[in-house]
């Protein structure tokens, strides 16, 4: 069983858990990992995204979303049982804000910066080259429609 845990700096009250853990669960399908997944969630704001990319990334502007990946060797998978992948940060004010200038609800927005942070954490980048990019999208969108959230919903 695949593990996720949400927890928020912020006020917000965060309504797609039940979303991020089927994300989870296909992510691990399409990307065939063998071993059960644990990834940290934080939800905060404009501000607190800032300050840790700020300390973390050195760039001082809010972002959508912050992964931080973290890689177990495959004796601490095998003696915990899990491959805790690492952490992921979104902004809801971001989100907010994105979903409202494409057009897409909150859902789909939160699910598909989840999506799009988890692929992140599997060690894929979209900011190398154009092929890496179109099969990071590819990944992401796979997952996406797995889980039938689509721009309206």
């Amino acid at each position: 069983m695949n593990i996720l845990s949400i927890e928020k700096d912020v006020k917000y009250n965060f309504k797609f858990k039940k979303q991020f853990q089927e994300i989870l669960d296909v992510f691990a399908r399409v990307l065939n990992y063998k071993t059960n997944l644990k990834v940290d969630v934080l939800i905060t704001n404009n501000k607190g995204i800032k300050i840790i990319s700020n300390d973390y990334r050195n760039i001082d502007k809010e972002t959508d979303v912050l992964s931080f990946p973290f890689n177990f060797d495959n004796q601490t998978i095998e003696t915990l049982g899990f491959n805790f992948l690492g952490e992921i940060i979104l902004s809801y004010e971001k989100i907010q804000e994105q979903a409202k200038k494409f057009n897409h609800s909150i859902k789909r927005e939160f699910c598909f910066l989840f999506a799009h942070g988890l692929v992140h954490l599997s060690g894929r980048d979209h900011k190398k080259n154009e092929k890496e990019e179109e099969d990071f999208n590819s990944i992401v969108n796979e997952i996406i429609e797995k889980v039938k959230i689509f721009r309206k919903n």
